[in-house]
């Protein structure tokens, strides 16, 4: 009978060492210090029945590797119970901070206003400013040192002499949200004359997509593409702001499906001063064409020709 309470509990104590992972790879070493059995255990878990060098059971020991989180993954342990290295963890510590950055980046950019945006980056032509200085003035009430809407639709065509079309007058007024200001003084008179005049000088095609563009229908993808300038800038720490690398944008550009042959068209019209950095100015030029070509990938994601 009392052989037969032995069993029973060899048997039960196996169960329990099965059942909790003991003598398992999940387990952890084992390790004999003269008394028993040491074990690397997870906080809550039962040690195991052993028996002592005088072949006597007792209860093992699970050596204390509890405590907060980070000080169990410094061990090498997570949570669960599984192996990390060192390596890991700073990786895993790394991801979290990128991913933190990035959403509070992404939350900023939100709230750009892209006309105090290109004020703060653009730089005029010299050449062009006391152009630009006395088509602010026909229009500004002299006891006045800023113009409203309506006086800046007459200052544009005198900018441009009466060759900018209201289409293109609406795309300005749009991808600058113009509609949200009350008045202008001249320095910000001054970025949107500038954004006028490249509009103006497009060549023809850029030009039919800006005069087709319905842009009350489109502000969502305007606005997206300005918030991608934006976060192309804000990840660049080796350039001023205000401007953002070829390289960088062509890499966006493909992986929106464009060729080769066309990320180049684009990215050579974006950088005018050929030294591989676009600035925001320019890039406002040609948003219609990236709206355009991004419809046309998702129109046909399998043409690959992108003749359009």
């Amino acid at each position: 009978m009392k052989g037969d309470k032995l069993n029973d509990l060899d048997r039960e104590d196996s169960r329990h060492n099965r059942s909790s992972g003991i003598g398992s790879s999940r387990s952890g070493e084992q390790r004999y210090d003269g008394d028993g059995y040491d074990y690397d255990g997870l906080p809550g878990q039962v040690p195991p029945i052993v028996r002592d060098r005088e072949g006597k059971k007792r209860r093992g020991r699970y050596r204390d590797v509890t405590g907060d989180s980070d000080a169990r993954m410094e061990d090498g342990i997570d949570n669960d119970g599984s192996r990390w290295t060192r390596g890991n963890l700073r990786k895993m510590r790394q991801e979290k901070a990128d991913a933190s950055a990035l959403r509070c980046t992404l939350k900023d950019l939100k709230d750009i206003d892209p006309l105090d945006y290109l004020a703060k980056y653009c730089i005029i032509n010299p050449e062009r400013l006391p152009h630009y200085e006395r088509s602010y003035l026909n229009v500004a009430r002299a006891t006045e040192d800023s113009i409203n809407m309506e006086q800046l639709d007459f200052a544009l065509k005198a900018v441009n002499y009466d060759l900018i079309t209201d289409s293109e007058m609406d795309y300005i007024d749009h991808i600058l949200e113009l509609r949200g200001r009350r008045s202008l003084n001249f320095k910000l008179f001054c970025c949107v004359a500038a954004l006028s005049e490249r509009v103006v000088g497009l060549e023809p095609m850029v030009k039919n997509l800006i005069n087709q563009l319905n842009c009350s229908a489109m502000d969502y993808k305007l606005k997206k593409c300005k918030e991608l300038f934006y976060l192309l800038e804000a990840q660049d720490t080796d350039n001023d702001g205000g401007v953002v690398t070829a390289s960088s944008l062509g890499i966006e550009l493909h992986a929106g499906g464009l060729t080769k042959e066309h990320e180049v068209y684009v990215v050579e019209h974006l950088d005018k001063q050929k030294n591989g950095l676009i600035e925001f100015l320019d890039y406002l030029v040609y948003v219609p064409l990236f709206v355009e070509i991004h419809d046309s990938i998702c129109g046909n994601p399998l043409e690959f020709s992108r003749t359009k």
